[in-house]
């Protein structure tokens, strides 16, 4: 049974949403606002019951619950329900407990981050549906002696979730990386969607397309967008 990613016409194009079980590489060119998106597939999530973590390096909590209010989710009351979790490399100074909030020590340890995805992973199985969003996979990559062990780590997450049923999204900046780098991760996951700039005439025009997704029909189709009032507006 597929879930909606929570973007209309990205809903569209994927022919109704994303297979359970799935993980997904979110590609983003620098200052493309891929973290907007990312709140439309965490507001979706939470919309439809199902359990959300968030596996943060790269934003304060404040910043991920004001995109989150943007999309009409108040953050602190689905945290207070159980139903939204934060894992965070910041630290908080916000009331939090142990179901809602842990904190990463060191984001060059993959072992730590794989097993609380594969502890969280476990405890929202089936028939629960959860799906998650590490945020960003860049920041851990750049902070490994040896980026070869993400490939480990992406390949296990893939597993992991075929098991589990949940659905993951892993965001990375592909102009921080080797083409070569960027092309195994593609290879490793289930499905890709990318934001990225293009020049058009004498501007700059911001796409969204899919680009790959196994086992399943979709478009490829080029997707116009701009950000208005916090908000991703296809156009």
């Amino acid at each position: 049974m597929n879930s909606e990613f929570g973007l209309p016409v990205l809903d569209e194009a994927l022919g109704g949403g994303i297979p359970r079980g799935y993980v997904l590489l979110l590609e983003e060119d620098a200052g493309l606002s891929e973290d907007v998106l990312v709140t439309f597939f965490i507001a979706r999530g939470l919309q439809n019951g199902e359990s959300v973590f968030i596996l943060n390096t790269d934003y304060v909590i404040s910043t991920i619950k004001n995109l989150m209010s943007a999309q009409g989710i108040d953050a602190t009351k689905y945290m207070d329900s159980g139903k939204l979790a934060f894992m965070n490399s910041f630290g908080t100074d916000e009331p939090t407990s142990e179901k809602t909030y842990a904190t990463i020590h060191n984001v060059s340890d993959i072992r730590e981050i794989h097993n609380y995805v594969k502890d969280y992973s476990e405890k929202n199985k089936s028939p629960a549906e959860f799906r998650g969003i590490i945020d960003s996979l860049s920041t851990i990559i750049l902070s490994l002696d040896d980026p070869k062990s993400i490939f480990a780590f992406v390949r296990s997450q893939v597993i992991l979730q075929k098991k589990c049923g949940g659905i993951i999204l892993l965001t990375v900046h592909s102009k921080a990386h080797s083409n070569r780098l960027v092309a195994a991760l593609e290879h490793l996951v289930d499905g890709v969607i990318e934001l990225r700039k293009e020049k058009y005439y004498r501007d700059w025009r911001s796409i969204l397309q899919i680009k790959k997704m196994v086992g399943q029909e979709f478009s490829t189709r080029e997707y116009t967008y701009v950000i208005r009032e916090g908000k991703l507006v296809v156009e």
